[in-house]
C-alpha cells in the first residue's frame, strides 16, 4: 500500500521534536514543524485520503478518463492546499512525493 506523503511529513516533525526534546537539536534548528504545520498535514491527509476512496471506487479495469479525473481532483485539491497556506511552500521533494504516491495508488488498483 502506497506510504502517504503526508504521514511520512507527520513522522519526520515528530523525529524532530524528539530530537529538540532530547538535547540532540536546538528549537533554532528545528525548522519541520514550521515547514509542515499541522494543518497542511491534516488537510493534505484528506485529499490523499479522498483520492484514495476514488480511485478504489472505479471498476477493474478503470476506464483512462476517470482516473485522469481522480488525479485532476487530488491535484486541484493539492494546489489549493498550496495557495491557502501561504507560510509554506511545497518543494521539489514534497512534489515528488506526491507524484510517486499518486503513480503507486493509480497501480495499486491495476488503474494504469
Amino acid at each position: 500500500m502506497a506510504l502517504r506523503p503526508s504521514a511520512i511529513w507527520h513522522h519526520q516533525v515528530a523525529e524532530q521534536a524528539r530530537d529538540v526534546a532530547l538535547g540532540r537539536l536546538t528549537h533554532a534548528n528545528a525548522s519541520l514543524a514550521h515547514r509542515y504545520p499541522d494543518e497542511l498535514i491534516t488537510r493534505t491527509d484528506a485529499a490523499l485520503a479522498a483520492f484514495e476512496a476514488e480511485i478504489a471506487g472505479l471498476p477493474r479495469p478503470a476506464p483512462p478518463v476517470a482516473v485522469l479525473t481522480a488525479v485532476r481532483h487530488v491535484l486541484g485539491a493539492l494546489d489549493f492546499l498550496d495557495a491557502r497556506l501561504a507560510d509554506t511552500t511545497c518543494e521539489t521533494v514534497e512534489r515528488a512525493q506526491l507524484r510517486t504516491y499518486v503513480r503507486q495508488v493509480v497501480a495499486e488498483h491495476d488503474a494504469t
